[in-house]
This record gives structure tokens, sequence and C-alpha cells, in this order.
């Protein structure tokens, strides 16, 4: 694990499903040292910032730490950063009263505020969102410096750090999971624009009164699906935003127009991290799509020991796993076909219930009969028998035999019975309306009763069942 050269260079830092994180050389164009290995199990974000001087980044993984690795040797810098009950979602770096931080978010539902310096954590969990947390950006807030934070639960928190708690209530807009979030400003006002699944961007002031940073000017639409990532930046002196997503595309935004900048910028795959910067004095904006895993990345300018880090490439990498997009969509999908079926379940039920009624009723004033099957009806139907390899399409005999009776009255009445296992000469049983004795059937348990408790029985086998394998896929998607 060595550098490449002492002098200060441009990296890049990514975070991946293989449990590592890695540090690239931009001028080598390959690993500056060996993969740093900790966590045990993906690595879903990263950042980087500074520790006593200091080049470092921080991450976050599903084996629910936070960890911190000094970029200049490689190394880890003290113990993980322990407390997360679930995976980590997503990591920030800032700073709280001279003091280096980081916050972090995770499946939990909880954003934690670290100690970068004393290794532990700064205040209890901060505890607002019912969903879990995708997403965490800092800034400014005039002097204090906040946190903000999105959510599974459809919201956006603003989070003061100096007093560990929110500020306001939840700014509440998206119609659906918000996946991203980004903190500027717009006109010397503190703003932060986040999108999610509703396929919008929202700009918040995060200083108008009232409630805390109502919608400027209403959503950014254009994205014809899920938003992954947002990034902040300028275009020529103009605040832009920038936000690529499921419709493989990156799309850039004047906020003070509050409109598109030019057409979408395409790719060939889903959009999962976006970040802007500078070349050469222009104004650029990079992403990332993958076909199966996305890697968070970071890129900031590694110096020499001893040496001042200074970030090159203003980044915001707050996109959500293209895999935890497909495992969400895969099983909110499944949980609409669980309610539809589940749907079935209340009407078959409803319907059994009505049978069951139904029969009751006409028991209540039936008489009995014996009856004797005069004639039985053939009919041929053309059906498709068999399955497999076997199907065909065969002429099918059905039997329907007549069966003949004499009420109380002495009239004597027919009816088609539903046994096709009868014979001419048979003698059955039989049940009648007295007002009409057409209406009759057989004197038989199944008859009376088989139609109805089938019917409500399949009914609440589907309901349970589904409702069972609903409410068990409600913590898979949540993990998601």
């Amino acid at each position: 694990m060595a550098m490449r050269s002492p002098t200060t260079r441009p990296i890049v830092v990514s975070a991946s499903e293989d449990a590592t994180v890695r540090v690239w050389d931009l001028d080598a164009r390959g690993l500056l040292y060996d993969p740093l290995e900790a966590h045990e199990g993906r690595v879903n974000a990263v950042a980087v910032g500074e520790l006593r001087g200091r080049p470092i980044a921080v991450s976050g993984g599903n084996d629910r730490t936070v960890r911190v690795w000094d970029l200049l040797t490689g190394r880890p810098l003290g113990a993980p950063l322990v407390g997360h009950d679930r995976k980590v979602l997503a990591v920030a770096v800032g700073e709280l009263g001279g003091r280096p931080i980081a916050v972090s978010g995770g499946n939990d539902n909880t954003v934690r505020i670290w100690d970068l310096d004393a290794g532990e954590l700064v205040y209890e969990p901060l505890v607002g969102h019912d969903g879990n947390v995708r997403a965490v950006a800092v800034g400014k807030l005039g002097d204090r410096p906040i946190a903000v934070s999105a959510s599974e639960d459809f919201t956006v928190w603003v989070w003061d750090l100096a007093a560990g708690k929110p500020l306001g209530g939840p700014l509440e807009g998206h119609h659906d999971l918000v996946n991203a979030v980004a903190v500027g400003e717009l006109g010397g006002r503190p703003i932060a624009v986040s999108g999610g699944c509703d396929k919008l961007l929202r700009v918040w002031d995060l200083a108008a009164g009232g409630p805390l940073g109502g919608p400027l000017g209403g959503p950014l639409a254009g994205h014809d699906d899920w938003i992954n990532a947002v990034a902040l930046g300028q275009l020529g002196g103009r605040p832009i935003a920038v936000s690529g997503g499921l419709d493989d595309t990156v799309r850039v935004w004047d906020l003070a127009a509050g409109g598109p900048l030019g057409g979408p910028l395409v790719h060939d795959h889903f959009v999962n991290a976006v970040a802007v910067g500078e070349l050469h004095d222009r104004s650029l904006a990079a992403s990332s799509h993958a076909e199966e895993t996305p890697r968070p990345a970071m890129a900031t300018t590694l110096p020499a020991p001893g040496g001042e880090a200074a970030t090159t490439l203003r980044s915001s990498q707050v996109g959500r796993s293209v895999e935890a997009g497909r495992r969400v969509r895969l099983v909110t999908g499944l949980q609409f076909v669980l309610i539809g079926l589940m749907l079935l379940g209340v009407v078959l039920v409803g319907f059994g219930v009505k049978m069951l009624v139904d029969t009751r009723r006409f028991l209540a004033t039936a008489e009995p009969a014996k009856g004797v099957v005069v004639r039985v009806d053939k009919r041929v139907t053309r059906e498709r028998v068999g399955s497999g390899d076997n199907a065909h399409y065969a002429d099918v005999t059905r039997r329907f035999p007549i069966v003949e009776f004499r009420t109380a009255r002495e009239q004597v009445a027919r009816f088609q019975a539903d046994d096709g296992s009868l014979r001419v000469g048979d003698s059955v049983r039989v049940v009648y309306d007295p007002a009409n004795p057409r209406n009759a059937r057989l004197d038989k348990w199944g008859n009376r009763w088989a139609g109805p408790l089938a019917l409500w029985g399949a009914g609440l086998a589907i309901l349970v069942v589904n409702g069972v394998t609903y409410l068990w896929l409600r913590p898979w998607r949540r993990a998601a």
C-alpha cells in the first residue's frame, strides 16, 4: 500500500458492492493503493473531507457502520463508528463548531451526527423520518450549520446541527420516495434541492418563514422516471441543478428561471450519480450509469504528507443504487399484485356469503319431495383437454339429468339436476320452493353448502395467504 507520488494529485474515491473503498489516481489512471477493506458488506455511500489537516474519506455500508479513512496512508482512522441499527445508506462530511463531523442516514430511519475527532455520536440519533433515510447533505442556514435529509417517507427534513434537533417540521411536497438532496444558494438564500420517485425536482427555500422551506415556484418536471441523483453548481455565474435518473438522462436546470437549460443529456442506461465542477474554466457535469451496480464516488485533490488539501470537484453523490431501485420496483409491483389478489379474495368471500344467505333463505321455506330421473339430456361441446404437450381440443359430452317430482299440492314439476352421474329411473330426494316448484334442487349436503363454502373458503384463503405475504414484503421494500 504505497502512494504513487509525493506531489499533490487529483483522486477519485469510490465505494462498491464488493465491500471495498477504492482511491483512484486520475493522473496515473489507476488505483493509488490497494482497496480499503474493513466493511463487512456492500458500501453504499462515501464522502471526502479533512481531519486534523489530513484528507479523509468517510464511508457507510450494509454492515451498519460508518468508517473513516486516511487518504494519505490508505488506512482506517480509528475504530468504526457504530450506532445504526440497520444499513447505512448516506454520508456527508462537514464542521460543527470547528470540529469535523460526519452525518449519516440509514434504514433505521435516523440521522446521526458523528464527532470525527472523538469517534462518537455528538447527540442522540435525530428522529423524525418514518422511512429509510436515502440521502443527506450539509450546509448553512445563516451562521447555523445544518444537515438536510431525504427519505422514503416522501419528506425532506432540516436539522440544526448546533442544537441537535429539527428546524421546523418536514418539508412535504413529494408524492413518492425521495432519493436525493443537495444544499446550496439561490440569490443569496439557502436552498435545498430534492428529487425522487415522483420524477420531480423540488427547490426548498430554507430561510422562508412559516412552514420551513415551502417549494419555490413549484416542482421542476422533465424526467420520465425516478430521479436518483442531484448536484448543484454554477454555469456562467447562474445557479444550476443537475439531476440524473432511471429514464437514462441527465438534465440541467436553471434555478433562477425555474426551468430546464437545454435538452436532456442521454445515457445508454440508468443514471445513478452526478457531480458538478470545472475543467479549464468551463463548467461541467459528470454522471455515471450502471447496468448492474453503481459505485458512489467523490472526487478531491490529495496533497503530499503535511500539505494542504483542496477540493477540486464539488460533488454531490446522493443517488440511490439502481439495484435498490429495481428491488423496490419489483417489491412494489408484487405488492400491487397481492393487493389485487386480496381484492379478488374479498369478492369471493362476498359471493360465498351471498350464496350462503340465499341458501339459508331458500331452505327456510323449502319443502321436501321424492323425485325420479325421467330423462338425461346430452350436449356435446368442443373443449380443451389434457395439459402441456398433450393438450388438445376434443368433443366432450355433458349429461344433464331431468328430475320429475310431485309437490304437496299434487303438482308435477321438473328441473334440471347438476349431478351428471344420475341415470334414467334413479330415485332422488329434492327440495323445492312451494311458491315456484321449478325452483328446486337435489336434497344433498353438497348441493346445499358446497358452493357457498367453497367460495367463502377460497376467498378467505386468498386473503390470508396474500395478506401475510404482503406484510412479509414490507420490510424487504424498506430494506431495499
